[in-house]
């Protein structure tokens, strides 16, 4: 599998943001300060293939990988573009929310993903859940 480009918005420190895996060389390094994201980018990608994260981080849900700087009603999502077996690939998760509506009661908003495959030049649904 190769990365060609992550979308994260209103994930962890990340309000809406592009990561072009396409501008980087064959090998890379992610660096920065203690709580700059370096951790979210690759749970992100984790989150969005799988749905949960691997080992001791399986207990994280997606609600949990929201930003702690938006609202609770605002959409918290990842979009991950890779390439597998010479084919091109696009999963959209929509992570799950909840939050109070306007009489102050809870609404839950469950998860939604989407499977897309690239033909020529447009991307086709595969799956939807």
């Amino acid at each position: 599998m190769k990365p060609l480009e992550l979308v994260l918005n209103n994930i962890g420190p990340f309000h809406h943001e592009t990561i072009d895996f396409t501008q980087l060389g064959d090998m890379f390094l992610v660096c920065g300060k203690t709580g700059a994201g370096k951790s979210t980018i690759f749970n992100s990608i984790t989150y969005a293939l799988y749905g949960k994260l691997p080992g001791e981080r399986s207990k994280v849900t997606g609600n949990e990988l929201r930003s702690d700087y938006v609202a609770s009603h605002e959409e918290a999502s990842i979009t991950f573009t890779f390439l597998h077996h010479q084919s091109c690939y696009k999963i959209h998760r929509i992570l799950p929310s909840i939050h109070l509506t306007k009489k102050n009661t809870e609404t839950k908003q469950a998860e939604s993903v989407e499977l897309y495959k690239k033909n020529h030049s447009t991307f086709e649904l595969l799956q939807n859940k």
